[in-house]
């Protein structure tokens, strides 16, 4: 026996799947559609939202402690490339059937502003929809169907800051 002991590292290097975390997700699409489909007695549309960034920041912040604990560095290309390959398949294909059903089953009140289906396509749905002078209150009902995505958008704005700064920190710390 040398006597040399070997520090155990105080972050969680393999990060697995929190169950507890879907019933806090399943909770609160509950009240999301709720709230969309104007169920007068449950209120909080703008609170899930604020869960939703907020489980989500947690998720990605250790995802990113996890790796830095393994690695020493957080592969920004990896992340960027992790966040397109999860979200951008399933983003176009509604995408693409918003199209679809758009055009096949037009009605009054329907419309599709090619502006808005590209903000939502390139992540910038919120932009466009301030730029528009739409709030919140006003994304319900038979517009444009890709106006949910504005949350989506600012996600991604912010993940496309979020990483760095997080290495910058981390690096730092480390210093």
């Amino acid at each position: 026996m040398s006597g040399s002991v070997v520090a155990e590292s105080p972050v969680d290097t393999r990060p697995g799947h929190l169950p507890a975390l879907d019933g806090v997700r399943g909770f609160a699409v509950t009240i999301v559609l709720l709230y969309h489909h104007s169920v007068t007695w449950m209120t909080g549309g703008e609170l899930t939202v604020s869960m939703f960034f907020t489980l989500s920041g947690f998720l990605i912040t250790r995802l990113m402690v996890a790796e830095w604990g393994r690695s020493g560095t957080i592969s920004l290309r990896t992340f960027y490339d992790r966040r397109v390959r999860r979200l951008f398949p399933a983003s176009f294909a509604v995408l693409l059937a918003v199209v679809v059903v758009w055009t096949v089953f037009a009605g009054e009140g329907r419309y599709l502003n090619p502006w808005e289906w590209f903000g939502g396509l390139s992540y910038y749905e919120n932009i466009y929809l301030q730029s528009a002078g739409k709030d919140y209150a006003s994304l319900f009902g038979l517009g444009n169907p890709v106006q949910h995505l504005w949350s989506l958008s600012l996600e991604e704005q912010v993940y496309l800051v979020f990483p760095v700064v997080m290495l910058l920190l981390m690096r730092r710390s480390r210093a």
